[in-house]
């Protein structure tokens, strides 16, 4: 009985000092986002003060509330989409192959989507989920794209492929199918203006 005492007092202590841990080390924050201690079933959580209760869309920079975005637009208002840290940082590693290109992401420390749009704020490529990765192409891109590993993506608009992120049990070649066929989109997002 006094060794299940024990036992239980230190499996406490243990949660506490974890507990604690987590709330100092969420304060310190690169992002500077104030956050708050919630209790889910007995447990501390923690959360960023400026996500609760809102969708991803509300957060969305209205630079990229134009015409030619309105198909990724409606995808972010209807899902609310989160990426996560992995596939999120391939997209910004996509952004240093590309000249001209810049990444938006509503709230990198609650992991919510990525994307990546040219000067005139043209979102040609999204990163969200556990692997979602998808990129616009032209029309005239697709066979081939298909050919080379893409799928079409209907959830998020027409003109939208998805491709793998990452190299599958016995492939290679992702990044550099990735770096094709981002400069491919980057390359046809001006044929998008009239849509």
């Amino acid at each position: 009985m006094v060794h299940l005492q024990l036992l239980v007092r230190g499996a406490y202590a243990v949660l506490r000092t974890v507990s604690k841990f987590a709330y100092f080390a969420s304060i310190v924050r690169s992002n500077g986002a104030t956050t708050k201690r919630v209790s889910l079933r007995g447990w501390r959580r923690m959360r960023p003060e400026h996500m609760s209760g809102k969708f991803l869309i509300d957060f969305t920079d209205d630079r990229f509330k134009i015409p030619v975005n309105a198909a990724v637009i409606e995808f972010i208002r209807r899902t609310s989409p989160f990426a996560h840290s992995d596939v999120g940082s391939i997209l910004l590693d996509l952004r240093k192959w590309l000249p001209g290109v810049e990444a938006y992401c509503p709230s990198y420390g609650s992991c919510a989507y990525v994307v990546l749009h040219d000067d005139a704020h043209r979102i040609f490529a999204i990163a969200y989920g556990q692997r979602g990765l998808a990129l616009r192409l032209d029309p005239s891109s697709y066979a081939t794209a298909l050919d080379d590993g893409g799928t079409r993506e209907p959830i998020i608009g027409a003109d939208w492929l998805s491709f793998t992120a990452f190299d599958r049990c016995g492939e290679t070649g992702a990044q550099e199918r990735l770096r094709r066929w981002s400069a491919q989109a980057l390359a046809d997002a001006p044929l998008h203006e009239d849509v």
